[in-house]
């Protein structure tokens, strides 16, 4: 799968679209460290924390491949003034 991502945002124009590299980055990351601690169980001494530390890195995996598939990073922040008028009063 890690595959096909490559392959789709080698074909991009990377000026454009440097935040789909950041996600392919993170997703990428957080793959290798799912896979090293699968292979590697016996390093772990605690079942829980194994457990939880493969589940962190498969949920922030999934949240890279979301963010990387959205148009999260094209919305903009802006903000609009409506001016008031002020009122005038009569001091007499």
């Amino acid at each position: 799968m890690l595959e096909e991502v490559e392959g789709v945002i080698l074909d991009q124009k990377i000026d454009k679209d440097t935040h789909l590299l950041k996600w392919l980055r993170t997703a990428r990351k957080h793959h290798v460290k799912v896979s090293y601690a699968l292979e590697h169980k016996e390093e772990w001494k605690d079942h829980f924390e194994y457990v939880q530390y493969i589940r962190y890195h498969t949920t922030k995996f999934r949240d890279a491949l979301m963010m990387w598939d959205s148009d999260v990073c094209s919305w903009e922040k802006t903000t609009s003034a409506i001016p008031i008028p002020e009122m005038q009063y009569d001091m007499e």
